[in-house]
C-alpha cells in the first residue's frame, strides 16, 4: 500500500556581510497543517558564533513567518471542513 504525504517546505538563511551563517527550514503537512517541523543549522560556525544575536533574531523572524503560514493553512483547512458539512 502506498501512503503519500504532501508538505509545504519553507527555507530561510541568516546572511551576515553577504555570507550565509545559518539556515532554517520548516515543513508543514498539507493534509494536517497542525503538524509542522522546524530545523536549523550553522553553515559557517565561526561566523554564526561571532554574530549569534543577529542569527538568533533571523531565526525568530523565520519561525514567526513559518507559524503565520501554518496558521493560515489551519484556518483554510477549517473553512474547507465547514463547507463540506
Amino acid at each position: 500500500m502506498l501512503r503519500k504525504t504532501e508538505t509545504i517546505t519553507i527555507y530561510g538563511n541568516s546572511i551576515v556581510d553577504g555570507i550565509e551563517a545559518a539556515g532554517f527550514q520548516a515543513q508543514i503537512n498539507s493534509a494536517n497543517p497542525k503538524e509542522m517541523s522546524l530545523n536549523n543549522w550553522q553553515t559557517n560556525p565561526a561566523l554564526y558564533k561571532a554574530n549569534r544575536s543577529v542569527c538568533r533574531a533571523d531565526q525568530a523572524e523565520f519561525e514567526d513567518y513559518a507559524y503565520s503560514v501554518q496558521d493560515k493553512m489551519i484556518q483554510e483547512a477549517a473553512q474547507g471542513e465547514a463547507e463540506e458539512v
